[in-house]
């Protein structure tokens, strides 16, 4: 009995498979973030020729290109040439970021969605990201992911924007949601319910002193309420390539009965338990991303461009990329430290939610060339490449977070244990009860009711008493005669 305690106290929550398949309709398609490895245009600003001109005399560069330089520091991987120069720059970075991006319109050339071509600028949204500005198909509405009295506009402002949301994680799609409720839903696996995306990117606007030895896209696959890292969990897309994407959602449900136990025990939150200041849905993704957003600005006394902040706060500069860099690195490694010390409390307490869904990819790429077919959108002086994501298969089975140990289950258990060691019952139970709190009043009633009965008895002869003693003593004055 003690070691079923001691079992149920230290894990009472147990992860179930459910019990019935679900169609893939029921949930989401997953959101996909896009970001070209291509972070400015050559129209607007000529990375090249800036780098060489700093290099020769800093002075020559005006304000305006010294802050478009620094900003794409950010970005691009060059920043180390610039930290032994002062700024004079006082431009925004999100605001030079955007003059330099590549315009949905360039990027994302073709959508097809469901069978059936579609304009991109339907289905896609702008979101600022690690990597800049970048493009998002399937994802909530911006006013929808971020508290919008907290978060700075840098966030906020863009001009496209998707429809409201029907669906939440824990209640899935409302009531009465039907085939085209927002998120997107799947009707179905393979391609004839999924998404093919298709981009270019104009050979002139790639920029080696930016992208490194590579050229192209990344992409990130992600839940729709969750804030895209393109910086850490990505896949990557090469020019001239296309990639075929396979999607397996894992579903995890959680039982209303386990809102009584402790959430570090049960080792998950429901969305109302935790509040975060600059995200309106909790899930471990967005309680990462908001705690290293205040870890680096307790440590640098700024934050990064892509961090959720306050209009207020201070966006690192240039020779702040090394100190947001490392301060991610040493939460990581205090996070780790706590862990394997034993400790239930740490900086970031970014519990798993109860109710989740997380997207397993299968990833496969090969060159355009070697395609059986031509893509319409291929134009001269421009690198495509392709994304083909669907679902895998047409049902999944969900996971559920349930009690370990339920109330039969411990009187069932309990009564068991009492049958195989000591031969007893329910009935030996009552007669335990019985004999320690019933026997003893019932062995003491008959004294007390032979008590009483010779107090009445006593007390009735003391009455016929005193109604005698009268008539003795008339007759003894007769007798006197």
């Amino acid at each position: 009995m003690v070691k079923m305690y001691e079992k149920w106290d230290a894990d009472p929550v147990t992860i179930v498979y459910g019990s019935d398949l679900m169609p893939v309709s029921t949930i989401p398609f997953p959101a996909i973030t896009v970001c070209p490895l291509s972070k400015s245009r050559a129209d607007m600003f000529n990375l090249t020729w800036a780098l060489e001109m700093m290099d020769r005399n800093a002075t020559m560069l005006d304000g305006d290109i010294e802050s478009k330089l620094r900003a794409l520091a950010h970005v691009c991987d060059f920043q180390k040439s610039l930290t032994k120069h002062n700024s004079t720059g006082k431009g925004n970075i999100v605001d030079n970021l955007r003059v330099m991006t590549q315009p949905l319109e360039t990027i994302m050339v073709h959508c097809w969605w469901r069978s059936r071509d579609i304009p991109c600028k339907s289905i896609m949204m702008e979101r600022l990201v690690d990597d800049g500005i970048c493009y998002t198909f399937n994802s909530l509405a911006l006013e929808e992911i971020y508290r919008k009295e907290q978060i700075s506009p840098d966030f906020l402002n863009f001009s496209n924007k998707p429809p409201p949301s029907d669906w939440t994680h824990e209640h899935g799609y409302r009531t009465g949601a039907g085939f085209n409720a927002y998120p997107h839903r799947p009707l179905s696996n393979g391609m004839i319910t999924g998404v093919v995306l298709g981009m270019t990117v104009n050979r002139v606007d790639q920029e080696p002193l930016c992208m490194g030895p590579y050229a192209g896209f990344k992409f990130s696959i992600h839940s729709p309420d969750e804030f895209p890292v393109t910086g850490d969990l990505f896949y990557r897309l090469n020019n001239m390539s296309a990639a075929f994407v396979t999607v397996s959602p894992q579903v995890h449900k959680a039982s209303e009965l386990l809102r009584s136990i402790d959430p570090i025990k049960r080792k998950c939150f429901y969305a109302d338990e935790y509040y975060l200041q600059f995200f309106r849905h909790y899930n471990a993704v967005n309680c990462i991303v908001e705690c290293v957003a205040n870890y680096t600005l307790m440590k640098c006394g700024c934050v990064k461009f892509s961090m959720p902040r306050l209009a207020d706060t201070k966006v690192c500069d240039v020779d702040k990329i090394d100190c947001y860099n490392n301060a991610l690195n040493v939460l990581f490694e205090l996070t780790v430290k706590a862990k394997l010390a034993g400790k239930k409390h740490y900086f970031c307490h970014c519990l798993p939610s109860c109710a989740s869904i997380q997207y397993e990819v299968g990833y496969t790429q090969m060159p355009i060339n070697d395609l059986p077919f031509k893509l319409d959108f291929m134009r001269d002086n421009a690198d495509p490449g392709v994304m083909f994501v669907s679902l895998r298969e047409r049902h999944y089975f969900p996971l559920w977070r349930i009690e370990q140990m339920g109330m039969n289950q411990a009187i069932a258990q309990l009564g068991g244990l009492f049958a195989l060691l000591m031969g007893s019952s329910m009935l030996s139970l009552a007669e335990i009860v019985y004999y320690c709190c019933v026997r003893r009043f019932r062995r003491d009633l008959p004294r007390l009711q032979q008590r009483n009965s010779k107090q009445r008895v006593r007390s009735r002869g003391h009455r016929i008493h005193l109604r005698v003693e009268p008539y003795a003593r008339k007759q003894k004055w007769f007798e006197g005669f």
